[in-house]
């Protein structure tokens, strides 16, 4: 506790041939973290089988992605459901096999089913074009008037434009257009009329950049021997078959995301180990004869880790030492380790660090208590924290320590509640059921302050201590003393006023005064190390004029 867990750094040497064997038992056991070896030889890392592992776990979550629209929804009554009373999963037999198996078994249901995915996601966005396509026709062809739209189509002597312009242009086209075109118009909305012009072909250019400089924009429809409503009906029918072929599409790719989803899963997770595998081979150097690995091994599981390595060979040479760049690993005890989390939020400890898990477990769930303060809310929490924990905490880690978290607060939240006699807030008091209250947050303010103040307080004088221990431990009594010393001596000197120990508080408050001056000017010189002080007489001043 307060400390992470030993770590030893261990460096093994071994015969070539068994590095493989060496990486499926460790695999397999999860007794150490592989780091790479700083010897000077060649790696056995292999780019060529990574780059083919590669393709094949691309190609493999390419249909994995393809397929993931077409999982079944969960309706938000089986969410409630999966996360209070989740059903289990079934357990599967895990063998690590050979990296050449997986991708052989991967191609193997790659070419069943990619081609027939691939062909039917080809189709998809084909009829999705087809449709917009239709669409667009559809929407142009409603705009013109309902007469045969090869009547629009340009010949070699008549060039024909036609589509929307706003209202407000029309005399202008009219006057600049009168001796080169038949114009015919008509209003199609509010601001905005349907535009009909007919020209010669020598006229053309000019007519089109007239139409352009007042924003004529140009209808595209089919020229056919058919009424705009003769065309809509059957662009509207093969829009109809276009989604039967659609749904049947979307039917059997779902069916195949059903019958794949859980063996896709497994060979997701088996591509995963194999790559990492083979990139773990980038820590191991190694020349024709032997092979160098090095790892990071926990003090518990150190026996373990030397007994894996003489079962897979009879001939090693293995060194363990302790190195400060060890990872962290947390050590705490059982109902303290949830909050190992919350930790982890801001930053983890260095390896040989102090680590504030204990006190952080103990303050968090302090602080919450007071800042909800209901006991009708606390027990909700512990309620719901419970169900957490007896549900989907079964199954997931994380959500376990959360809701472990949840019942801390919820039980934190109960006392609080009691002790202020708050239920919903004033609710029982408001309907006549008088109730318990042992502190009236109302009536006793300054008690209720002087509480909050205190815990506020107690949790500082925690962390200083903390922090001084923590420098003095690692021989650093300067800093300790700058950086917290200071601050202990000031905060006893403020416990001894308050105790009406006055003189002793003096004394305490001039050693305090005098440190911060010495240490400031060791630091910065003379007029950082007068300034100081101010910050100690003023914060001094507040604590004095506060009412009580």
């Amino acid at each position: 506790m307060f400390r992470p867990a030993k770590i030893y750094h261990a460096t093994v040497i071994l015969n070539e041939d068994k590095v493989n064997t060496l990486i499926n038992r460790l695999y397999e056991l999860g007794l150490c973290e592989l780091k790479e070896s700083t010897i000077e030889l060649s790696s056995k890392y292999s780019y060529e089988e990574v780059k083919s592992l590669d393709e094949i776990q691309t190609r493999f979550n390419n249909i994995i992605d393809s397929l993931e629209g077409y999982k079944e929804i969960i309706q938000p009554g089986n969410r409630l459901k999966r996360l209070f009373s989740p059903t289990l999963p079934k357990k599967h037999k895990s063998v690590l096999y050979p990296t050449e198996e997986i991708i052989e078994e991967v191609e193997y249901h790659l070419s069943l089913i990619e081609p027939k995915i691939l062909e039917r996601l080809n189709r998809l966005e084909k009829i999705k074009e087809q449709e917009q396509k239709n669409k667009f026709i559809i929407s142009n062809l409603s705009i013109i008037p309902d007469i045969k739209t090869n009547i629009f189509k340009s010949s070699e002597n008549i060039k024909i434009f036609f589509g929307l312009i706003s209202t407000s242009s029309l005399p202008k086209i009219k006057k600049e257009l009168e001796e080169k075109a038949i114009i015919g118009a008509e209003e199609h909305e509010k601001n905005r009329s349907f535009l009909t012009i007919f020209t010669t072909s020598e006229e053309a250019a000019n007519v089109e950049k007239i139409l352009h400089s007042v924003g004529f924009g140009r209808v595209d429809v089919p020229y056919e021997d058919k009424k705009p409503t003769e065309i809509i009906n059957s662009l509207e029918k093969e829009i109809d078959k276009l989604q039967n072929e659609k749904s049947k599409i979307d039917s059997f790719l779902a069916k195949t995301q059903k019958v794949y989803e859980k063996k896709f899963e497994l060979l997701s997770e088996e591509l995963d180990i194999a790559k990492q595998k083979i990139i773990a081979l980038r820590n191991f150097k190694t020349t024709k004869a032997f092979s160098v690995v090095e790892a990071w091994v926990p003090k518990k599981d150190l026996e373990r880790f030397h007994n894996t390595v003489k079962e897979t060979t009879k001939q090693y040479y293995i060194e363990v030492d302790e190195k400060d760049s060890a990872p962290t690993l947390f050590k705490n005890a059982k109902l303290i380790r949830p909050f190992e989390m919350v930790t982890e939020l801001y930053s983890p400890p260095k390896y040989k660090g102090f680590d504030p898990t204990p006190i952080l477990a103990i303050t968090f769930t302090l602080f919450f208590g007071f800042m909800l303060t209901d006991a009708a809310y606390g027990l909700i929490i512990l309620a719901f924290g419970w169900v957490m924990y007896r549900g989907i905490g079964r199954i997931n880690d994380a959500m376990k320590k959360f809701a472990i978290i949840l019942m801390a607060f919820g039980i934190s939240t109960t006392i609080m509640g009691i002790i202020f006699g708050s239920y919903f807030g004033g609710f029982f008091q408001e309907i006549g059921i008088n109730l318990p209250v042992p502190i009236d947050s109302m009536k006793q303010v300054m008690l209720v302050l002087g509480i909050a103040l205190g815990i506020g307080s107690l949790h500082l004088i925690i962390g200083l201590i903390a922090g001084f221990y923590e420098n003095m431990h690692k021989g650093s009594f300067k800093d300790a003393m700058a950086k917290q010393g200071v601050w202990l001596i000031f905060m006893i000197a403020l416990v001894l006023f308050l105790l009406k120990l006055n003189l002793a508080g003096i004394i305490a408050i001039g050693i305090a005064i005098v440190l911060q001056m010495f240490f400031k000017f060791l630091e910065e010189g003379i007029v950082p190390s007068l300034l100081s002080v101010f910050g100690l007489v003023v914060l001094l001043e507040i604590c004095f004029l506060m009412p009580g």
